[in-house]
C-alpha cells in the first residue's frame, strides 16, 4: 500500500525533517509511528497523503508514484485515503454532521446511507448527541473525535491518523482504538502517528520508532 525509498525532506532554511527514510507498509497492515514531537512523524504522513512532496527519494501509494502522478489520478486516490489531522481541520461554522458527511457527499453516496454511517460513527465515538452542534462550538476532545469520524467515513483503503488520542481520556481512547481496529479488520490499512504508549504498548501490530527524522527500528513488514 505504501512504499518509501530513501526519502528526505528539508524545510527552509535548513531543517532536516526526514533523512533517508525507507518504509514498506503492506495492504491491510496497521502500524504505529512513535517518537517525540519533531521526530518527523507528521511530515511522513503529509508525504504519504501528498500534502508535501519529498526533496529526495521515492514515495509510492497504492502503486502510484506521487512525484509523477497526474492531478486527476491524485484526486481519485485521495478519495480513498482518510486523514485525521492533528489540528483537526474541521469547518467550524458547519455542523458535526456536515463535517463527517462531506467526504461521502463528494462521492455521491445515497443520503440515507450517509445519515446511517454518520450516526453510527458518532455513536461509536461517544458523540452522537453532538450531531447537530456547530463543530466550532464543541470541545477540542469532541472535535478530535469528529475528525476521526470524518477520516473513517468512506471506509478508506488507507487511513492516516496523527495523534488521534492526544486530547482524550482513557475511556474515550479505548473507543477510538476500537474503531480503528474495526476498520483494520475490515481491510483498511492504517498508519497511526502517536506518542501515546497506551494504544500500542500491548499491540500485536508493528511499532516503528522515529528520532530526528530517521527510523530507528526495523521498518519491514512482519
Amino acid at each position: 500500500m505504501v512504499e518509501l525509498v530513501k526519502v528526505s525532506k528539508v524545510y527552509p532554511p535548513d531543517i532536516m525533517a526526514l533523512q533517508d527514510v525507507s518504509l514498506s507498509v503492506q495492504r491491510g497492515e496497521m502500524i504505529f509511528l512513535t517518537g517525540m514531537s519533531g521526530a518527523g512523524k507528521t511530515t511522513l504522513l503529509k508525504l504519504i497523503c501528498s500534502l508535501e512532496t519529498s526533496d529526495k527519494g521515492h514515495v509510492e501509494v497504492a502503486g502510484h508514484d506521487l512525484n509523477r502522478i497526474k492531478p486527476v489520478v491524485l484526486q481519485r486516490l485521495r478519495q480513498k485515503i482518510g486523514v485525521a489531522y492533528q489540528d483537526f481541520r474541521l469547518l467550524p461554522q458547519q455542523s458535526v454532521y456536515q463535517n463527517v458527511a462531506m467526504a461521502m457527499e463528494v462521492a455521491y453516496l445515497p443520503p440515507s446511507f450517509i445519515r446511517k454511517r454518520v450516526e453510527s460513527l458518532l455513536d461509536q465515538l461517544g458523540i452522537a448527541d453532538k450531531v447537530d452542534k456547530l463543530a466550532g462550538k464543541i470541545s477540542r476532545g469532541e472535535q478530535q473525535r469528529v475528525a476521526i469520524a470524518r477520516a473513517a467515513a468512506n471506509s478508506p483503503n488507507l487511513l492516516l491518523a496523527d495523534e488521534p488520542t492526544g486530547n482524550l481520556d482513557a475511556t474515550i481512547t479505548k473507543r477510538v482504538v476500537a474503531l480503528l481496529e474495526s476498520l483494520n479488520q475490515a481491510g483498511t490499512t492504517l498508519i497511526i502517528a502517536t506518542h501515546d504508549q497506551s494504544i500500542y504498548r500491548h499491540t500485536n501490530h508493528r511499532v516503528i520508532h522515529m528520532e530526528q527524522g530517521r527510523l530507528t527500528e526495523p521498518a519491514v513488514a512482519r
